[in-house]
Parts: C-alpha cells; sequence; structure tokens
C-alpha cells in the first residue's frame, strides 16, 4: 500500500467543508492532522483483477462441466427407465477441469453392483 499526503485536491466532501471554513493557515495545519490516503500499488490491484479473472473462468468451466454430466446422467436415467443396462462408473467419477476438480462422497448404494456379487445374493435353489 502506497501512502498519499493529503492535499486540498484529495479531500472527501465533508473534510472539504470543514478545510473551506477555516482560515488559510487553519486550513493548512488541518490538513497535517488528517491520516494519508492509502492507496494499493497499480500492479498489486492488477495481479488481484488477474487472480479474480482466472477463478471465474474456472468456476465456469466447472459449471459447463456440471451441466454435461447433468446430461449425460438424465439421459442415463431414461436408458435404465427403458431397462437397459448403464455402467455408472463414468458417470460418479470426479469432475475435473483446469484448475479443479468437484468431487462427490460416496453414498452406500452408489455403487453398481457385480454379477457376481448380484449371485451371491440370490437365494439358493431348492431342487
Amino acid at each position: 500500500m502506497t501512502k498519499i499526503a493529503r492535499t486540498a485536491q484529495n479531500l472527501n466532501s465533508v473534510e472539504r467543508a470543514i478545510y473551506l471554513a477555516l482560515s488559510p493557515e487553519l486550513a493548512e495545519e488541518y490538513l497535517t492532522t488528517l491520516p494519508p490516503l492509502e492507496a494499493e500499488k497499480p500492479n498489486a490491484a492488477a495481479r488481484k483483477r488477474r487472480s479474480l479473472n482466472r477463478r471465474i473462468k474456472v468456476l465456469r468451466e466447472v459449471i459447463t462441466a456440471c451441466e454435461q454430466q447433468i446430461r449425460k446422467m438424465n439421459i442415463a436415467w431414461g436408458e435404465l427407465e427403458r431397462g437397459q443396462q448403464i455402467d455408472l462408473r463414468p458417470l460418479l467419477k470426479s469432475l475435473t477441469v483446469e484448475g479443479a476438480t468437484v468431487t462427490f462422497p460416496r453414498q452406500p448404494g452408489d455403487e453398481e453392483e457385480t454379477p457376481a456379487a448380484r449371485e451371491q445374493q440370490k437365494p439358493p435353489r431348492l431342487l
């Protein structure tokens, strides 16, 4: 941060009203009592703007990736409704774009059953 000394040109409206109401000698003394203005260096502000802009771009890419994933999941939902077999693994993977990864915690029941697991769950046949 750069500190800028106070002058008659950089007073706010309240400070200017007080400054103008004083005699010239008191007005100059009044300026010395005011704290200096603090301004960011132009490079620091530009760096912050670039950083914010990069983050906004990444978030927009995440939104686009999420919308594409939703479309794929809606298609898979319809296929399941029609009785087709669906491999959920690619649909349940983390979404990754340059600069960000969106990961969802696994919930019970999220794993797709393997045929071997289904065989184990079947009741035994009686002969």
